[in-house]
């Protein structure tokens, strides 16, 4: 049976999958010129270690931002399905950038934003979330029904 768990750093031994998976997804150039423009209006994602562990933080650290790991566990063997950049602008939520692979898993990206919705921001829930490389606004009450 498959698990899966939401966390937001990731063991420094995950950094080659993580670069790996983020800074060379194979969707990358479907998105291109809008990665090129999320990176030029939030900055440029980095790699960010802290003692044991690793996440991917925006160059820019003037702006709140957090950052989310999705990991599938399945026969014992976990591994990363999705990475979520989330940068806080305003009143909204701007999910800025993102790698993931649900290719042959049963998750929808709709199911995944309201999951980390619910758990991350149970008290201050944004009215709306921008999803940057979708040009895509939605209201995160509709994601929480």
């Amino acid at each position: 049976m498959e698990q899966i768990r939401l966390i937001s750093m990731l063991p420094k031994e995950m950094e080659d999958e993580l670069s790996e998976f983020f800074f060379f997804h194979p969707s990358q150039s479907t998105y291109k010129e809008r990665i090129r423009e999320v990176i030029s209006r939030f900055g440029r994602p980095e790699l960010f270690r802290t003692g044991d562990y690793i996440s991917i933080q925006v160059a820019n650290k003037e702006i709140g931002q957090q950052t989310f790991f999705l990991l599938s566990k399945k026969s014992g063997m976990e591994k990363l399905v999705g990475v979520f950049i989330f940068i806080s602008k305003e009143s909204n939520l701007v999910l800025a950038h993102m790698a993931a692979n649900f290719a042959n898993d049963n998750l929808e990206i709709s199911l995944i934003l309201g999951e980390i919705l619910s758990k991350a921001f149970k008290r201050n829930t944004p009215e709306i979330i921008e999803i940057s490389y979708l040009n895509l606004k939605i209201k995160s009450k509709l994601l929480l029904e």
